[in-house]
């Protein structure tokens, strides 16, 4: 890790005829407090239950605010890290490991792992909600400044002696405001999905069952679709590591000249598509988009149902009973991957065609809807990429970044 470093900054700043803002340099231990956390003993599972949310790494997402926790501590896992629980509005840093650089914000009482430093804004200089938008600016700079060492790392003395130059308290409070309100769209949408995805494994369930079983390679086709170079054309490659559970995240255009050798799978409307490698973490997702230049990676298997049972086909691969599927043919224990052939033996309920076809109009609206409102979050997020280093130096008004948010919104 190189030396500790302020970032640049300058005493008054005034844009065009808006009014000068004042800006001071501050050390990051001065502005926030800061809470390493910690994971419970492996001999205390009683540690575990469904109380507080426990963040790790592997549960923040680049670019979203908010975290959802894959495990949560009890109360008695509470009491015994009580010292490490941050409340809501602390920003939560990834300080150890690849993933470093990592940012989200606490949106209630809360503890993380080790690999994870929180920040607790002192209110008297400091707004929670700015701080967290202070270090996303600043956590691209934090991951190169590690990227040289094996094991990348910052502990807390060294992150707690990096300086910011940040403007007056209400000055920050309007900035954290307007991006705020970009982030919570993007929130609103994300909350659209998961209530989409509870209400549809519900009525999933419902529809299916007593229903008999048939294998996946009876009514959809794995792998239909290779795609091979072209000159002088472009694709937009999705690999194993841009697809989560339930999406995948947007992808870059790139020449085919330039695309990894495993960009070989087609992909059009209606395709499902899962990782081949690790089906534990469950990486799966709908490709709803009409893009006709999306290709897969060899490590992801393409699902094509009929046009009649898209969104049927997707809410059958989704269960916890096809995951477990995978999990028990996936063959390598180092690195557990799945063959084309066994997806296509999977197992799937198969109801009566007439339940199919309620199921189909009732969640392939929703399932479009759910797609259409992550674009528009995939745009937010973009809007709010490009306000947030203008803000944070002073060379953006807030009022006119107040005017394009309210456009984008």
């Amino acid at each position: 890790m190189r030396g500790v470093r302020a970032v640049e900054c300058h005493c008054t700043r005034s844009i065009g005829e808006g009014p000068v803002i004042e800006f001071k340099n501050y050390k990051l231990k001065e502005l926030a407090s800061i809470i390493t956390g910690s994971t419970p003993k492996a001999s205390e599972p009683d540690s575990w239950g469904n109380t507080i949310p426990f963040i790790t790494p592997s549960d923040q997402v680049d670019g979203l605010r908010n975290v959802t926790a894959s495990r949560y501590l009890s109360p008695a896992g509470r009491a015994k890290l009580i010292k490490r629980l941050v409340p809501e509005g602390a920003t939560n840093l990834t300080c150890i490991g690849a993933t470093i650089g990592k940012v989200t914000q606490a949106t209630e009482e809360s503890c993380t792992n080790q690999q994870i430093n929180s920040l607790l804004a002192k209110p008297s200089i400091c707004d929670a909600n700015f701080l967290y938008y202070m270090t996303s600016n600043w956590s691209a700079r934090l991951k190169l400044e590690a990227s040289g060492s094996a094991t990348p790392i910052v502990n807390k003395t060294t992150l707690g002696n990096y300086e910011f130059c940040v403007p007056t308290l209400h000055n920050q409070q309007a900035i954290a405001e307007v991006l705020g309100a970009l982030d919570d769209k993007i929130a609103a949408n994300s909350k659209l999905a998961s209530a989409t995805d509870k209400y549809l494994a519900s009525l999933f369930s419902q529809t299916t069952g007593g229903a008999k079983e048939v294998s996946l390679g009876e009514i959809a086709q794995v792998n239909p679709d290779r795609r091979t170079p072209e000159d002088g054309k472009t694709i937009k490659y999705i690999d194993i590591a841009s697809v989560g559970i339930g999406m995948h995240a947007p992808s870059e255009t790139i020449p085919w000249g330039e695309a990894p050798s495993r960009a070989r799978r087609g992909l059009i409307h209606g395709d499902t598509i899962w990782s081949t490698v690790r089906p534990n973490r469950r990486s799966h997702s709908l490709n709803l988009s009409d893009d006709q230049t999306l290709v897969a990676s060899t490590g992801l298997a393409v699902l094509r149902p009929p046009k009649h049972c898209i969104a049927y086909v997707y809410e059958a691969t989704k269960r916890p009973e096809f995951t477990s599927y995978l999990e028990n043919v996936a063959e390598g224990s180092a690195y557990p991957a799945v063959r084309a052939d066994r997806f296509l033996s999977a197992p799937i309920p198969w109801a009566e065609a007439s339940w199919r076809e309620e199921f189909e109009a009732k969640a392939m609206p929703l399932r479009q809807l759910v797609h259409t409102q992550r674009e528009n979050s995939e745009t937010l997020s973009s809007l709010r990429d490009s306000l947030l280093p203008h803000l944070m130096s002073g060379t953006l008004r807030v009022k006119d970044a107040e005017n394009l948010v309210s456009d984008a919104i």
